[in-house]
């Protein structure tokens, strides 16, 4: 027999093993950050700290370690601009693209929303961040910002004018001398010693014609800046003396070490940037192939790194070229769809415009599988680079690994289990030239004989059909008055029949090909639009289309949901979509009456998560109960605007897109077992310390769940949301269970199937 120690010993490693193999905790939050696209870069002396495209990491060159942070972690806003450091206080100054500022220091942040609240007509954003002795200056739109980084509040503002307009101010720089300002219309300086640097007729013109987008020192004395296409740098005479002009390119960057003077440039023709680094004799002394600089630093040793705005973090190498450093993470933080099954992640980097034109999104697909991100880019995978972007669309097919991802106009990317790719377009898809100039499939989906269908825009044939015998067909589906054809959001029904939005305020196609895609004449269709009779949409504009578990389609347009209940009877126009009415917070309505609809899923319990303009709602099956709300405000969510949820039915997990990056919320509810199996367990053990929730996963749909001590004694009685249940680890008294073992019951509906699991407290 096991000893009460030896008991403890085996559950101690199973339950690790259980855990190792778990996600997130319900309830808690991750955030998929993109780390491939740096804006700005600083040193503490040690550690390299950079800001992406929604996020901010530290990097340790000792032991190539990074540690990420987020709104998870504490960040009050998501969507990065400019980043500088303050060695005096310690201090990571970082701003944001709608002005907000954190201070990081002792891995913490503490929020300074004075100047986004700051009225102010013109643009406040934050243009360059210069530190010197504790005190931060932030060039923006209305001046220069000073920041007390030790009181960790805004002390004043310069504020330029000229002929009664305020002077957007572009860089700050100072040596022992003069304070000195890049403003849009002048370079100037003041004594560093003034005591009224806010007064704007205290400094001294050293030009006030040009355009000044930057400026840096070299060493502690010599100070350069840049107009348009031209360095300059001062003279001993107050002048200014030309150090390196470089007509067809942009300056994206400048940076000043200890004796060396770095310059980013970016030349759009070619689409690629250089770093260039000059010496105080204004020679350029080496030249270094990058993609789009953002910022640059000398780090001590003399080793420098570069934000680079296509591939993350560089690491300049002695031999001209660059090491690339980021943490672990999808290709960027747009996201037009994403799949996701059991952990695994596909993200289509995509989208279109307002207008439904292309983007010409280069960032590709992203996959998470294993424990590590995989990457598809013009820059990484040679199929693509013959101009493959802007997907919009992906799905894995169950039955043999392949992936589908359906681009604007660039046909449908193909990627065996095996690792073999190919793109799908010519021959198979229908081309398109005008706006388009390619074969457009803007979305996929699989039917459950394994059929591929794709919506096309702007061809006459704009559904089409892979069968499983690999031949392709196009459907003849009508106008119906339409004024563009632009197909989106495919799904297909219980009764086989493929249901899209129609785009630019069109409605919803429904399609039943009878089964028979080689046979167009037994074929019928319809389009839904508003008012009785015609599909009683609450308005023609249509963002998503969802299927629940009880086989409805949900219907998301600008002006609320529409839910058809009757789908098999739609194409006879019998059944119109009811638009429900819902009591929120004593105010009756129309369900979603006053948002627009971006984006609508379904969790294993039949739940609807719903994406807005303003946010995520959880709602009851029947719509009735909102269960939860997530916004900007009171949630790690990186942007109100939602753009695609997914819900990964086998962990709970949400994922969830929106206007500043991708977004994962572990939930209640998984899809149900059809037999009972294991109970998987999380946490097991319950910690001492943990007062978070408790999950039993695998259980039969809506199974009813009984907590017992060994004695038999019952602690708690639940029911599982779809496959899942959960527990705040008290039992019926509000108290927390003695040490020790308990037993967990779960059967089905008819108690038939059951299912039994262990779980230890411990104290």
């Amino acid at each position: 027999m096991f000893g009460s120690r030896t008991l403890i010993l085996f559950f101690l490693l199973f339950c690790a093993q259980q855990i190792a193999a778990q996600q997130i905790p319900i309830g808690t939050w991750r955030s998929l950050q993109s780390f491939t696209s740096a804006k700005g870069i600083v040193t503490d002396g040690q550690l390299i700290y950079t800001i992406s495209g929604n996020g901010f990491y530290s990097f340790d060159p000792a032991t190539w370690s990074f540690e990420t942070y987020s709104k998870v972690e504490g960040m009050h806003e998501s969507e990065t601009a400019k980043l500088g450091y303050d060695k005096a206080t310690n201090t990571c100054i970082i701003g944001y693209q709608n002005s907000m500022i954190d201070l990081f220091k002792d891995n913490s942040f503490q929020v300074i929303p004075d100047l986004k609240n700051k009225n102010f007509s013109g643009s406040k954003a934050i243009n360059s961040i210069y530190t010197l002795d504790g005190i931060a200056y932030l060039s923006t739109g209305l001046g220069v910002v000073v920041l007390d980084l030790k009181k960790q509040e805004i002390k004043e503002t310069f504020v330029f004018t000229k002929q009664g307009q305020t002077l957007a101010v572009n860089g700050f720089a100072s040596d022992p001398y003069y304070f000195y300002a890049a403003t849009s219309s002048g370079l100037y300086r003041t004594d560093i010693t003034n005591p009224n640097p806010q007064v704007f007729s205290t400094w001294q013109s050293i030009d006030s014609f040009r355009n000044f987008s930057q400026l840096a020192l070299v060493g502690k004395s010599t100070l350069f800046c840049t107009v348009s296409d031209t360095v300059f740098g001062l003279t001993s005479f107050g002048g200014l003396a030309v150090v390196a002009t470089r007509p067809g390119v942009r300056f994206t960057s400048l940076s000043g070490g200890a004796t060396s003077l770095y310059v980013g440039e970016f030349n759009d023709n070619v689409g690629a940037g250089k770093l260039l680094q000059f010496n105080t004799n204004y020679e350029l002394v080496d030249s270094t192939i990058v993609g789009y600089p953002s910022a640059v630093i000398e780090a001590p040793g003399g080793t420098v790194y570069a934000a680079d705005a296509y591939q993350g973090m560089l690491r300049k190498n002695s031999d001209g070229t660059s090491t690339v450093i980021h943490p672990d993470g999808p290709n960027s933080p747009d996201c037009a769809d994403l799949w996701v099954d059991n952990g695994e992640v596909w993200i289509a980097h995509g989208g279109v415009s307002g207008i439904f034109t292309k983007l010409n999104n280069t960032a590709g697909l992203s996959h998470f599988s294993d424990n590590k991100w995989s990457s598809y880019t013009p820059y990484n995978y040679p199929l693509f680079r013959d101009s493959v972007r802007d997907f919009m669309s992906i799905l894995k097919d169950p039955r043999d690994g392949t992936v589908y991802a359906g681009s604007y106009s660039s046909g449908i990317f193909k990627l065996k289990a095996s690792g073999v790719g190919s793109i799908i377009k010519q021959g198979d898809l229908e081309f398109f030239g005008a706006g388009v100039n390619g074969y457009p499939a803007t979305s996929l989906a699989l039917d459950n004989q394994g059929n591929l269908f794709a919506t096309q825009i702007g061809v006459s044939n704009e559904l089409a059909v892979k069968t499983t015998d690999g031949d392709w067909y196009h459907y003849p589906v009508s106008r119906f008055g339409r004024l563009f054809r632009q197909g989106f959001g495919l799904l297909i029904d219980d009764y086989n029949q493929k249901w899209y939005c129609s785009a630019v305020a069109d409605g919803v196609i429904v399609y039943d090909d009878g089964g028979t895609p080689d046979n167009p004449n037994d074929d019928r269709q319809t389009r839904l639009t508003t008012g009785k009779g015609s599909g009683n949409l609450p308005n023609m504009t249509v963002r998503c289309l969802a299927k629940d578990r009880d086989g409805s389609i949900w219907i998301g347009t600008d002006a609320g949901i529409g839910i058809v209940n009757c789908p098999s009877l739609v194409i006879d126009q019998q059944c119109d979509a009811e638009q429900r009415v819902v009591q929120y917070d004593n105010f009756a309505g129309l369900l979603f009456s006053n948002e627009s609809v971006r984006a609508i899923a379904v969790d294993g319990a039949n739940r609807k998560w719903v994406g807005t303009q303003n946010g995520v709602w959880l709602l009851s099956p029947d719509a009735l109960t909102i269960l939860n709300r997530f916004t900007v405000d009171n949630s790690p969510l990186p942007a109100n605007l939602i753009n695609k949820i997914a819900v990964d039915n086998r962990t709970g997990e949400v994922y969830i897109s929106t206007a500043g990056g991708v977004i994962v919320y572990r939930g209640t509810a998984t899809t149900g077992a059809e037999t009972a199996g294991s109970i998987e367990i999380f946490p097991n053990p319950v910690p001492p310390s943990y007062s978070g929730t408790i999950a039993f996963r695998g259980l039969t749909t809506d199974a009813d769940v009984r907590i017992t001590d060994i004695t038999g004694k019952l602690v708690y009685r639940t029911k599982a949301n779809g496959g899942q249940a959960t527990w705040n680890g008290l039992d019926y008294t509000g108290g927390r269970p003695s040490s020790g073992v308990y037993l967990i019951f779960a059967s089905d509906k008819m108690g038939t199937q059951k299912a039994v699991g262990k779980q230890l407290f411990q104290h």
